[in-house]
């Protein structure tokens, strides 16, 4: 990594500061925009453009695709963004990136990296996301997990950590997902399994459902049987995969719990994100 290039903090939540800290202490020269990174603070997107080279955004860079995610109230458009990109000057980091935007990179000639495309990063981040989860959960509900009978749809990497974790705390677990191999998985690993298109029959049997699928799962023939002191705790990608307007109508708690990472593991988190630039600069 070249020492002399500075990095720019774009937006985000408490990350930032633990990415700005990594860097700060390894000579870097940082900067801040909307966030409280709290290092060289700039007022404006055009200033912290032109002093840095290396731009890091947050996890998920993007609010539906128009702004720039903070912590904030300070909207940073896209397109503005956008605009103060030079391509043969800066290196967009930042998690998350759809369809969408990274068109909008590859038309314009624009280097960038997604964290999430990380498997390292990923796998590591599904820790803070599953702590998190069980944190929201164990605060919100009435009852323990432990003994308790718990749905997870899904079993990517976010469900196969938190259906580990909940286990460890001797939380009957049970895994939905739509793909046969997932499923295998899941049965190889002891967990009971039920097909996806069957949940609304066993519905009523949980005291928790934790969603990590984005595709609307926990709909209204779903939550029509579940108990009235279930929870659910949707870790997916917004809009998440529930209904919540119809669970909250049916007095059915259901949180949508965001940016899990950057809430309750900041410090950790961050410096997964700082190596991964790290790694990534110093290879390239």
């Amino acid at each position: 990594m070249n020492h002399n290039s500075n990095i720019a903090l774009i937006g985000g939540d408490r990350r930032q500061l633990y990415i700005a800290k990594f860097f700060s202490e390894k000579g870097v020269g940082i900067y801040s925009y909307a966030n409280d990174a709290g290092y060289n603070k700039c007022c404006l997107l055009e200033e912290i453009m032109k002093k840095c080279d290396i731009i890091v955004l947050p996890v998920p860079a993007f609010k539906d695709n128009h702004f720039i995610n903070n912590c904030h109230n300070v909207n940073v458009p896209t397109t503005d963004f956008l605009d103060c990109i030079i391509p043969d000057k800066h290196v967009i980091f930042g998690g998350c990136f759809n369809d969408k935007i990274t068109r909008l990179f590859d038309e314009k000639k624009i280097r960038y990296y997604d964290f999430m495309k990380d498997d390292s990063v990923a796998w590591l981040n599904c820790i803070a996301t599953a702590e998190g989860a069980i944190l929201e959960a164990i605060k919100e509900s009435s009852c323990n997990i432990h003994a308790s009978s718990c749905l997870i749809t899904g079993y990517g990497r976010c469900a196969q950590v938190l259906a580990d974790k909940i286990r460890g705390i001797k939380g009957n677990v049970t895994i939905t997902c739509r793909k046969y191999e997932d499923m295998s998985k899941a049965k190889c690993m002891g967990y009971n399994v039920v097909p996806i298109e069957s949940i609304k029959n066993t519905a009523s049997d949980f005291d928790y459902i934790f969603n990590t699928v984005p595709a609307m799962l926990i709909d209204s023939s779903v939550i029509n049987k579940l108990k009235k002191d279930c929870l659910i705790i949707d870790i997916a990608s917004y809009p998440g995969g529930t209904d919540f307007d119809y669970a909250r109508k049916c007095g059915i708690k259901a949180i949508l719990a965001l940016s899990i990472p950057g809430r309750v593991s900041p410090l950790s988190s961050g410096i997964i994100l700082g190596e991964c630039i790290e790694k990534h600069l110093s290879t390239h």
